[in-house]
């Protein structure tokens, strides 16, 4: 790519916080620079004010690009009614895309599967511009995997599979909001839990959210809260000994609604909004550990599911979307097949779709379910 002219200070930053942390400590190290104990913001706020060659910016544009390759798994469960069929209102939409239009979408084809009554896939394709004051970064074009998926109980879901909430959001507008009301859209959508529901639905997937695939809870490495007022403000929780104590509770068998400080949480009115959990068990003949982030995002806050790495047990997850790497070698790392990353988000979101309207039904309040001595 070439650039027009040299990107501002906080182009730069804003890009170097989208490469990842092994990113930023090599192109860091090769200039002699070492960076300890810093966040990810602190690092990109300091290579931003070194000068940079055209070459190096071409090395960020890459690794920008490159680091976009996480998937997510973004369903929602559908309803026809009044003699609608699912299957020809989406190929109609299809069908009905004009050739100007910014986002394109393949018929639906259907596919083999294993698991599913019935599985059906279409492709859909957009160019992701980036904000002015980045656009060295230039467009990115983007596919994403769509799939609709009827289950051997017959219940319906769309599935997006692709990289991140900006593709949610693309498949969310271009296709579920444009499906005739008499298609119901039932979201799994934080705003609909209460903070003890939140807790109750996370203390579920912690505890068996790959169960049935056998694999068992090994550690939580990641927890998100916000105030349940407020829908901008979120804050990660970096604290270790809740971290231990939230392992230690799941190990014994207990819920996480009778934790001291998830209750303390819970009564300020915090509600959960992500917890990063892993799992081991043995998968296609490989003893792993699996790390899950299992997400509510976006804006409503709505439920999505990513794998962050698989490594052959024993070893230690690498985390990069954080500021946290463990050390590991890359010949532990297992590769899933996108089939078999999907087979196991798949998995992990179905037993979180059942425990979401279970927990949603409940009737939980403060009042009856957080006891004081």
């Amino acid at each position: 790519m070439s650039f027009k002219r040299y990107p501002e200070i906080k182009a730069i930053k804003e890009a170097m916080k989208k490469v990842g942390t092994q990113f930023s400590g090599q192109f860091s190290r090769e200039r002699g620079i070492l960076i300890n104990g810093a966040n990810k913001d602190t690092t990109a706020d300091f290579l931003s004010k070194i000068y940079y060659q055209w070459s190096d910016l071409q090395r960020v544009h890459d690794a920008v690009h490159r680091n976009s390759s996480q998937r997510t798994y973004y369903a929602v469960p559908l309803t026809a009614n009044r003699g609608r069929n699912i299957i020809r209102e989406i190929e109609n939409l299809s069908e009905n895309v004009s050739s100007d239009s910014l986002v394109k979408f393949s018929g639906l084809t259907r596919i083999e599967s294993d698991t599913d009554s019935e599985l059906y896939q279409m492709k859909v394709e957009y160019e992701k511009s980036r904000e002015s004051y980045i656009e060295f970064l230039g467009t990115e074009k983007r596919f994403i995997d769509v799939f609709l998926r009827k289950d051997q109980l017959g219940d319906w879901s769309l599935i997006a599979n692709g990289y991140g909430s900006a593709d949610n959001k693309v498949v969310r507008d271009n296709i579920l909001r444009k499906l005739p009301e008499e298609v119901e859209k039932k979201y799994l959508q934080l705003d609909q839990l209460n903070s003890v529901q939140s807790v109750s639905f996370f203390n579920e997937l912690t505890q068996n959210g790959l169960s049935s695939l056998d694999f068992n809870y090994k550690d939580t490495i990641g927890i998100s809260v916000k105030a349940q007022q407020d829908n901008s403000q979120e804050n990660v929780i970096d604290d270790s000994e809740l971290m231990r104590g939230i392992k230690k509770a799941v190990l014994q068998g207990d819920n996480l609604v009778q934790n001291q400080f998830v209750q303390d949480l819970s009564r300020d009115g915090y509600v959960f909004t992500s917890m990063t959990n892993v799992y081991v068990g043995e998968y296609n003949g490989v003893s792993m550990s699996i790390a899950i982030k299992a997400e509510f995002k976006g804006s409503p806050k709505l439920f999505e599911v990513s794998i962050l790495n698989c490594v052959r047990e024993g070893e230690v997850p690498i985390l990069d979307d954080e500021d946290k790497v463990g050390e590991v070698s890359s010949t532990t790392i297992f590769e899933l097949t996108q089939r078999q990353e999907r087979e196991i988000n798949k998995v992990f979101w179905d037993m979180a779709k059942n425990k979401y309207f279970e927990v949603k039904e409940a009737s939980y309040n403060h009042a009856n379910t957080f006891q004081t001595d």
